[in-house]
């Protein structure tokens, strides 16, 4: 499971977990809908901005699905154990192929 943490950088191919890639605050413009300046993700061997792919996050509807069949069972009165545990690890099915096949990329920051 931890290795599905571990992503390659773009830029020095250096394999690196997500814990351990830096935040610095990031010196541009505010967008209209900031209030304060955000932070960037960094590598912490080249120190060249990184983010997160979004592109295989399809995945994560999983849960949202599994959240409306916990709503649509908790309505229609469905106390069947077996069934709640099974929408359960659908969830985190979801949530572990998200985090599974992200990738880092570059950005331009």
């Amino acid at each position: 499971m931890r290795s599905a943490y571990k992503k390659e950088c773009p830029n020095c191919h250096e394999v690196i977990e997500w814990a351990k890639l830096k935040k610095i605050p990031f010196k541009g413009y505010l967008r209209w809908y900031q209030f304060t300046p955000g932070s960037k993700r960094v590598c912490p061997y080249c120190n060249k901005y990184v983010k997160f792919s979004v592109s295989k996050s399809k995945w994560m509807y999983l849960p949202f699905f599994c959240l409306l069949m916990l709503v649509g069972a908790s309505f229609f009165h469905i106390n069947n154990l077996i069934i709640l545990v099974l929408i359960y690890f659908m969830a985190m099915f979801g949530v572990y192929m998200a985090v599974l096949n992200s990738h880092l990329i570059e950005d331009g920051g």
